[in-house]
């Protein structure tokens, strides 16, 4: 594990997750570890797109993983990409959900409004 895989209270994303997923800490606390976190991803399938996006009833979706174990898990063999989480949420497509380890019982999921809303709170674009 690297520095960049600890939160801020020094925790894993998936110890966050498990704790988010008990109630022990809110989901802007799980966030604030997914944005310092080491998080892969499935690569698209074309050059054109920057991150892959999955439709599924209704909502798009990317799915982001936190190891290359989970990554396989969830998506087979695949060609893979890894970056910060907050490099990803700064990335996001826009009315793009994210959804982390969505395999796993610690699984959680950030709306594309909460994405939006922290990057205009952060000087950025809602996009």
């Amino acid at each position: 594990m690297t520095s960049s895989d600890r939160g801020v209270s020094g925790g894993t994303l998936v110890d966050a997750a498990q704790k988010l997923a008990h109630g022990e800490i809110a989901l802007i606390q799980a966030i604030a570890t997914l944005s310092n976190s080491t998080v892969f991803l499935e690569k698209p399938a074309t050059n054109h797109a920057a991150l892959q996006v999955f439709a599924v009833e209704g909502d798009h979706w990317v799915l982001a993983f936190s190891s290359l174990q989970r990554v396989a898990a969830a998506r087979g063999m695949c060609e893979w990409i890894s970056l910060t989480g907050q490099d990803l949420m700064d990335n996001m497509p826009p009315r793009v959900n994210l959804g982390i380890d969505v395999q796993d019982d610690h699984s959680f999921f950030v709306p594309a409004a909460v994405i939006a809303a922290r990057a205009l709170s952060r000087g950025g674009s809602s996009q």
